[in-house]
C-alpha cells in the first residue's frame, strides 16, 4: 500500500524471512496495492517473476493453519485486515520466525537491517553484512517481467546507445516531508554531477525523478544531455502513486523501468534516503568510486 519500491523493500526481508524459516514465499500484491488494476490480479506479476511455483490460491485450503488469526482461507486476499489498529496489527518480522504453522502472513513493513541478528549460526546467510544479504536477495529473487525489461531495452536502445552514460535520481514530491533538507541536497547534485562529467566525459545523462520540478531544473543546468523517460510526474508536495492515477499498471512499468534503466549506467548518483536509488545500489556491484549516494543508507 505504499511507494513502489517500499513495497519491493518489504518483500525483500520477507524473503530473507522465508530463507531462514526454509519456507516457500508467495508474493500477493492484492487490492491494496497502488500499482494494481481493478480486476483483483496480483499486481507482483505485473512486474516481476514469482520467486516460487505456488500461489496465493494454493495457500486457500481449509485445512492449512495460518498465523497470523487475522488471516484464514476466506480472506487471504483481502486488501487489509487490522494493519495497523486491532488485534494482531502491525506485526514486526520478528514475530513471524519460529512459528509451527503452515501458513504464516506477512503484512507490515520490516527491514533487513532488524531481521539480520536472527540469522542463525550455521545458515548460509550468517555474518553477512545488510549489504551482502541486499545483494544476494535481489540477485536471487527479484527477476523483472518481460514487459520491464522490453520497456528498458527499448529505451536504451533507442536513446542510449552504449552503456557509457551517467544514472542520476532526485527525489521530489512527497520526500520533502520525510526529509526537510531536500532542497539543500538538490543542490549538492551539480557539483557530484559535474566531477562526473569531467572524469569519465559522459555525453548522456539519465535523470530519474518523480518531481517535473527536478527534471525541469536539471534541463536547465544541462540542456539536451538530459535523457528521461516519458512518465508520469507530479510538481507537487503529494506522491505521484497516492493521486488519482487512471492506469496504475503502466504508473508501475514506469517506477521499474526506470531503475532498471540507471542499474544500466557506467556511475549512478541518488539518494540513500530513497528506496529506488538503493535497488539500483543492489542491482549490481558498482565498484566504489562508481556510485555516489547522498546522505545515508537507510537499508542500514
Amino acid at each position: 500500500g505504499y511507494g513502489f519500491w517500499s513495497d519491493v523493500s518489504h518483500v525483500l526481508s520477507q524473503l530473507l524471512v522465508a530463507e531462514i524459516t526454509g519456507r516457500t514465499p508467495v508474493v500477493h500484491w492484492g487490492s491494496n496495492s497502488l500499482f494494481g488494476d481493478d480486476n483483483g490480479a496480483n499486481a507482483f506479476d505485473f512486474y516481476f517473476e514469482s520467486p516460487s511455483e505456488l500461489r496465493v490460491e494454493d495457500l486457500q485450503k481449509e485445512k492449512f493453519d495460518i498465523w497470523p488469526p487475522k488471516w484464514n482461507h476466506r480472506n487471504l486476499t483481502e486488501g487489509e485486515i487490522n494493519k495497523w489498529g486491532d488485534d494482531w496489527s502491525r506485526l514486526y518480522g520478528v514475530y513471524l520466525l519460529g512459528r509451527s504453522e503452515r501458513v504464516i502472513v506477512s503484512d507490515f513493513h520490516t527491514g533487513v537491517f532488524d531481521l539480520r541478528p536472527w540469522i542463525p549460526i550455521g545458515h548460509h546467510l550468517h555474518g553477512l553484512s545488510v549489504d551482502e544479504l541486499y545483494l544476494y536477495l535481489v540477485r536471487r529473487y527479484l527477476r523483472p517481467s518481460k514487459t520491464v525489461v522490453d520497456t528498458v531495452n527499448g529505451f536504451i536502445e533507442k536513446n542510449l546507445a552504449s552503456t557509457d552514460f551517467l544514472a542520476v535520481h532526485a527525489r521530489g514530491s512527497d520526500k520533502v516531508i520525510e526529509m526537510d533538507n531536500l532542497d539543500q541536497v538538490k543542490m549538492q547534485y551539480k557539483g557530484k554531477i559535474d566531477r562526473y562529467l569531467a572524469d569519465y566525459n559522459f555525453q548522456k545523462i539519465f535523470m530519474m525523478t518523480d518531481d517535473s520540478r527536478i527534471l525541469e531544473y536539471f534541463q536547465k543546468l544541462y540542456g539536451n544531455k538530459i535523457i528521461f523517460t516519458d512518465c508520469q510526474r507530479t510538481n507537487g508536495a503529494e506522491g505521484i502513486h497516492y493521486q488519482d492515477i487512471p492506469n496504475r499498471r503502466q504508473l508501475g512499468i514506469e517506477v521499474a523501468a526506470d531503475v532498471y534503466i540507471a542499474a544500466r549506467a557506467r556511475a549512478f548518483i541518488g539518494n540513500g534516503l530513497s528506496n529506488p536509488s538503493l535497488i539500483v545500489r543492489y542491482l549490481k556491484d558498482w565498484p566504489g568510486k562508481d556510485i555516489y549516494l547522498f546522505d545515508e543508507n537507510m537499508y542500514h
